[in-house]
């Protein structure tokens, strides 16, 4: 025979027994053998609040990183970013030595390229049909060809063109234009939209 508990505790109960020792529940009959009790299996939530606080965190890090590198970059000038955009130190005599060896490869290397050119000034003029001044800093006569390398001075600059005197030595920075078509296909000017000049 199968053992009888009670319904109610779930006693162990005596086979004749009307009602439970324990707990004084009347007993069926019908009463069946009781089923095992499941244990509960605990439920453990995500710590979901953890991560995000953690997120929260790391975003604010993140974004006070990315605002000390733009402040770093406005107080360089803003001359590179990650190197990128960082000006190409070069003499003018280079510039035009590189255009007699390889003139395309020379438009790769300065075209649209920012730069800081040095060199000797050995003679200023106006542009045609602009107010610009250009400052000759380098010319070479090869090949039947010839080579210089201008520094195009806008008219808001004009007072630092105006310092600098043939014979002196000058550091322009500024955007290499590459080379100019000129009237003479024989004569290469290589150009450089300049916004700094240091005499």
């Amino acid at each position: 025979m199968k053992q009888k508990f009670c319904t109610n505790c779930g006693s162990a109960l005596e086979e004749t027994a009307v009602f439970c020792s324990v707990c004084g529940e009347k007993t069926s009959s019908e009463n069946k053998e009781q089923p095992i009790e499941k244990i509960p299996v605990p439920v453990f939530e995500k710590p979901v609040k953890k991560k995000r606080s953690k997120l929260k965190i790391l975003g604010a890090i993140i974004s006070a990183i990315v605002v000390l590198f733009i402040i770093a970059e406005i107080n360089s000038g803003g001359s590179s970013t990650a190197g990128r955009d960082k000006a190409i130190q070069v003499k003018a005599e280079e510039i035009v030595s590189d255009y007699i060896s390889d003139e395309a490869a020379a438009e790769k290397k300065y075209k649209d390229k920012k730069i800081i050119v040095t060199g000797q000034l050995i003679a200023k003029h106006q542009f045609k049909n602009t107010q610009n001044f250009g400052l000759n800093l380098y010319q070479k006569d090869e090949n039947g060809k010839v080579y210089t390398v201008v520094v195009d001075v806008s008219k808001d600059n004009v007072g630092d063109a105006n310092k600098v005197k043939e014979g002196d030595f000058v550091s322009a920075e500024g955007t290499c234009t590459g080379k100019v078509d000129q009237n003479n296909p024989n004569f290469i000017s290589v150009q450089i939209k300049a916004n700094k000049i240091n005499p």
